[in-house]
């Protein structure tokens, strides 16, 4: 779900890179719309259910601890209305980040 203004040509590239790396394993992608970024959680639940779908694999969040507890976690309401269906939580992937 893309809640927010336009998306970056940036942005753009790496979702075209998620679309069709799913499409080649078999899923489907979708991007969804929203106005509200509180929602993401609840609107994530209701397209998986729609499509029936048995696993979500969602990035993990970019908030810092303070943030996160603030506002609350995307990831953890997600997991909480999802308890029928496995979610996947997968790394951001930071080219600038030293290892």
């Amino acid at each position: 779900m893309h809640a927010g203004g336009p998306l970056s040509e940036e942005l753009k590239l790496r979702l075209e890179a998620f679309k069709k790396l799913t499409v080649r394993l078999g899923g489907k992608f979708i991007v969804h719309e929203g106005q509200y970024a509180q929602k993401i959680a609840e609107v994530l639940r209701i397209k998986a259910d729609e499509v029936e779908a048995t696993q979500l694999v969602i990035g993990q969040s970019k908030l810092g601890f303070w943030e996160e507890l603030w506002k609350g976690s995307v990831v953890n309401r997600l997991i909480r209305q999802s308890r029928h269906r496995d979610v996947l939580i997968v790394a951001d992937y930071d080219p600038n980040l030293a290892l």
